[in-house]
């Protein structure tokens, strides 16, 4: 009997576990992917926060500006540059589920097309990175922008 009950006491305080789905194979991304391509990250800004549904934390919200270097699928010629949108992860969660992108690096990505804007394919988006970054840090606050020059 305290058996059955130490169980439910620990289903009661049980913390919603959040998991990453399956990374998806090289296939599936481009497969599910309107854009392939190798992209030079020219800037990154912070547009904004919103509190996060979850965790009630305010998330950073960013747009990435990438210059397309070379296309594997896509209708976007390379010299096009694009805006790619991602969002700070929750201190809390266990994984990186959300795609970021630095300034300065160059690297294969997979996107979707949203709006007229993209967004990484899958949280295993990023491919082969070409060149580092000039910085791994991301703009600490709205308005900020962090650019590869």
């Amino acid at each position: 009997m305290l058996k059955v009950l130490g169980f439910v006491a620990a289903l009661l305080v049980a913390v919603p576990a959040f998991a990453l789905p399956a990374p998806l194979s090289e296939k599936e991304l481009t497969e599910q992917s309107d854009l392939v391509a190798l992209i030079e990250v020219l800037s990154v800004t912070s547009v904004g926060a919103l509190p996060d549904m979850e965790t009630r934390q305010a998330l950073l919200f960013y747009h990435a500006k990438a210059k397309v270097l070379e296309v594997k699928k896509g209708d976007v010629k390379p010299g096009t540059i694009i805006t790619i949108e991602f969002r700070e992860v929750p201190e809390d969660i266990v994984g990186r589920w959300e795609v970021s992108y630095y300034a300065g690096e160059e690297l294969w990505t997979y996107l979707k097309k949203r709006g007229g804007n993209y967004r990484a394919t899958a949280w295993n988006a990023r491919g082969e990175q070409v060149r580092p970054a000039v910085s791994n840090k991301l703009p600490a606050q709205p308005g900020q922008t962090i650019s590869a020059e």
